[in-house]
This record gives structure tokens, C-alpha cells and sequence, in this order.
């Protein structure tokens, strides 16, 4: 199970008002450097802080971030492409994402890619969205999905 410390967070610079709903949510015996599930972020402050916790106070949790921005943008991809049956722009996007955090491609694709998935991530996460965007993130969160993608990416080197 993924996790960080109140300590990384802090140290990352976490919204302090956030910060102070999930310490204040832990108790005050919790210990700054007590590992902390980010499942239990999830469930206490929600999914954007829990994501932020992810990008930024987990090591290699931005990967983590980019594969979720892909699997959350091909989610709703059917609705693209319901208005734009021959545009294949977001396809490529996911795939370049989902490569860049393998390694397999360079930086300025991988940030194009990254700005493209995660323009259609930020738009997909609607209400009707948010439940299964929860439920895939505790399987990240959980290292559920993480060996299905390191045997996938062991396949495609």
C-alpha cells in the first residue's frame, strides 16, 4: 500500500488548510513520521488532495499520477469520440502518457502528453465520473494495478 508521512507533506507544502482537516482528523498522537496509508487521505480529505499527496510527497507516486490521467482520460474517451469518430488525438495522447512513464519516450513528449491526458482527466471528473475515478485510485493505492503495469511494460521493452 502506497503511503507518506505527515512530515512529507508538510515539507511539500501542502495546503495548510487542508493539512490542518487531516491532522486534526488523525489526532493529535499520530507521529509526523507515523507512515501514512494514502488510502486513508483518500478517505479523509478526498481524491484532489489525495492525488496531490501522490504527485508530491510519495516517491515515483508522479508516475503513478500520469498512469492514472490516462486510465481516467480513456475512461470517458467513448464520449470523445462519440462527437469525433476520426480523431485520434486523445488516443495517442493515453498511449503517450502511459509510455513516458515507462520511460519509453522523452520528456517534451512525455510532457505534451501528460498536458493533453491530464486536460482530459480534469475534464472527465465529473460527479457520474468521481466514484470510478475513488475506486481506480485505492487500486493504485492498494499496488493492485501497479504489477499489471510492470508486467505490461516488461512486455513491451
Amino acid at each position: 500500500m502506497l503511503a507518506t508521512t505527515l512530515q512529507k507533506l508538510k515539507d511539500a507544502g501542502a495546503c495548510v488548510e487542508r493539512y490542518k482537516h487531516l491532522r486534526e482528523a488523525l489526532g493529535k498522537s499520530f507521529g509526523m513520521t507515523t507512515e501514512l496509508p494514502l488510502t486513508r487521505i483518500l478517505e479523509i480529505n478526498g481524491l484532489d488532495d489525495c492525488l496531490w499527496a501522490l504527485g508530491e510527497a510519495v516517491d515515483g507516486g508522479d508516475k503513478i499520477c500520469r498512469l492514472f490521467a490516462a486510465d481516467c482520460a480513456e475512461h470517458v474517451q467513448h464520449i470523445w469520440l462519440k462527437h469525433y469518430p476520426d480523431d485520434t488525438r486523445p488516443a495517442e495522447a493515453i498511449k503517450a502518457v502511459r509510455a513516458f512513464a515507462r520511460g519509453q519516450i522523452t520528456n517534451a513528449a512525455g510532457a505534451a502528453a501528460w498536458a493533453a491526458a491530464g486536460t482530459a482527466a480534469r475534464n472527465a471528473a465529473r460527479v457520474a465520473e468521481r466514484k470510478w475515478q475513488k475506486d481506480r485510485l485505492i487500486a493504485y493505492l492498494n499496488e493492485e494495478v501497479i504489477e499489471d503495469w510492470h508486467t505490461e511494460a516488461v512486455k513491451s521493452c
